[in-house]
């Protein structure tokens, strides 16, 4: 390299150098590291641009559109579940009572078999939406994965992920969500400009802790009220199958054939949400030490590889973890997203 080209190099070094990394880049060619010169083709990518090109864009409406269709499938499963089975209970009560059948002037029925019935049919219908719920919930976590290994400009995990999501699929969703959302704007700068504009690859480290950090904060409430939703409800179902003269029979017909669509909905409820707990707090220490090892000057293309990894996990707990209410997420979003440029900062400045 000429004098003249090197001390070109060399002022141009300084300029872009960053204090948070033992690697002084210069454009996509040339760069310093650990003192010396290499000329090698480096991909400077900028994850707040990319995130809000119009190729990208789609991609968070049609996650938002398939997920959507998930958490519909959710509430079909709780009417199913929870509402039918109350219901019926309250109905065979009132049916089978002594003091509403005088009261109205109609002739006592026992509707126990009726009631097994549709404690049957509640349970298999239960199963069922569960195994559509989680093939939905894969399509949903791949188009999200699409998304984040574009922005991120990482290779796709074939293995872990299997093969990318149809463009038409995507393209589908993405419509039927502005069709539903025409005004809505929400998806330009999915993760935060302090993240998105941190130094390339470090910024994927710092986006992928923005995917992890608010979830724990929403499920756990979700789990406490959903256990004392449980409680509550099979107290109703035993009160009610109890109050009139209950024989062993009626036992069976008009409390356990009821109660176990109910347990099985807030068993599977509660599982999900504190297994998704245990790997998030996983997945979030194994984040915590990647940052850690941006401070002791690790490697680009060891960050990027551990971030391909980490993505990877990612991608599986996505897959698996039970979706939050949209109402229940809108109520505590600014809350989080704040949460998150505080974690970003906290970063940057120490």
């Amino acid at each position: 390299i000429s004098n003249n080209l090197h001390n070109f190099i060399e002022i141009n070094c300084k300029k872009c150098y960053n204090k948070n990394t033992s690697v002084i880049k210069y454009k996509n060619i040339l760069y310093f590291e650990r003192g010396k010169l290499w000329i090698k083709k480096y991909n400077m990518t900028n994850i707040a641009e990319n995130q809000n090109k119009d190729k990208n864009i789609n991609k968070p409406k049609a996650q938002r559109q398939a997920y959507s269709e998930v958490k519909f499938l959710m509430i079909i499963s709780l009417i199913i579940g929870v509402v039918v089975p109350c219901i019926v209970s309250f109905f065979t009560f009132f049916m089978n009572s002594n003091y509403f059948s005088s009261l109205i002037g109609f002739q006592k029925q026992d509707l126990g078999y009726f009631s097994a019935l549709i404690g049957i049919v509640s349970t298999f219908f239960i199963e069922l939406l569960s195994r559509i719920i989680f093939s939905n919930k894969e399509q949903a976590a791949k188009i999200q994965e699409c998304f984040d290994t574009d922005v991120f400009d990482l290779d796709w995990d074939n293995v872990v992920v299997g093969s990318r999501p149809d463009i038409g699929i995507i393209a589908e969703k993405s419509s039927k969500f502005d069709r539903k959302n025409p005004n809505y704007t929400c998806f330009y700068d999915w993760y935060t400009p302090k993240a998105a504009n941190y130094t390339y690859p470090h910024s994927i480290v710092l986006c992928q802790q923005q995917n992890l950090c608010w979830d724990n904060y929403l499920r756990k409430p979700l789990i406490y009220y959903s256990f004392l939703s449980c409680i509550g409800i099979i107290l109703f179902i035993i009160i009610l199958g109890t109050v009139n003269n209950t024989n062993f029979r009626d036992f069976l017909t008009n409390i356990l054939s009821l109660l176990i669509p109910v347990i099985l909905y807030f068993y599977k409820l509660i599982i999900e949400h504190k297994d998704s707990i245990n790997e998030n707090e996983r997945l979030q220490t194994i984040n915590e030490q990647m940052r850690e090892d941006i401070r002791n000057n690790s490697s680009n293309d060891e960050i990027i590889a551990r971030c391909r990894m980490m993505q990877s996990s990612i991608y599986s707990y996505r897959k698996n973890a039970r979706p939050i209410p949209n109402w229940f997420h809108k109520k505590n979003k600014n809350k989080q997203e704040n949460i998150a440029n505080i974690r970003v900062e906290d970063f940057i400045e120490s």
